[in-house]
């Protein structure tokens, strides 16, 4: 009788323990976890951005297409499916697409580079593709967003990509196409509208769009 008593106390006791246990595994653990999975996702898609915003600037016949093209390819990745999931919101960027373009003139004989802009047509130099080789360099900065608010948690709160919103830049070059096209910039009616992305003053997001 005994025995089975001592049992039941040690029963009661570890089911006592279990209850915080599992609280603090949940909230220090898990959550966090989920948090950095989609901070994973978030990066591999701003990746995916920045290339696709390269590529599609690199085959345009024009600068102005081309800053018009990256807009666009930015744009259609951050309100997808892994845009949305991971939060992306964008930071400054060319119509506030969050991706900024130059144009870098590389020496052949030299291998001296020049980066010019960001947003502007070509106009350092007489284009001479006999000279220079000359490339669209996309530059993305766009904020994570955690999945779970995580923001009032002692400790894992103030930690970027866990409790708040992490900020990240990727770069990624493609090759001109038609060198001819640097020097021609973008008309103002032809800027698509600006874009609308809502975020409130603590860095946390509204919404999407």
């Amino acid at each position: 009788m005994k025995k089975n008593k001592n049992r039941r106390h040690a029963l009661g006791a570890s089911m006592a323990e279990l209850g915080p246990a599992m609280f603090a595994f949940f909230l220090f653990i898990l959550f966090p976890l989920i948090n950095f999975l989609t901070m994973a996702t978030g990066a591999s898609t701003l990746y995916l951005l920045t290339k696709q915003a390269a590529s599609k600037a690199g085959s345009s016949t024009t600068f102005g297409q081309g800053l018009i093209a990256a807009d666009e390819a930015a744009y259609s990745i951050e309100t997808g499916g892994f845009g949305k999931f991971a939060k992306l919101v964008p930071i400054g960027g060319f119509n506030g697409s969050g991706v900024d373009l130059y144009i870098t003139e590389t020496n052949i004989n030299t291998n001296v580079s020049t980066r010019n802009g960001p947003n502007t047509p070509f106009v350092t130099n007489p284009v001479d593709p006999d000279v220079y080789l000359y490339s669209y360099d996309a530059v993305a900065t766009f904020e994570i967003g955690p999945f779970m608010e995580l923001g009032g948690i002692p400790w894992i709160g103030s930690v970027p990509g866990v409790g708040l919103p992490a900020r990240l830049t990727y770069t990624a070059s493609e090759q001109v196409e038609h060198p001819e096209g640097i020097i021609t910039g973008i008309a103002p009616a032809d800027i698509p509208d600006s874009r609308n992305h809502n975020q409130n003053i603590n860095g946390h997001f509204d919404s999407a769009l």
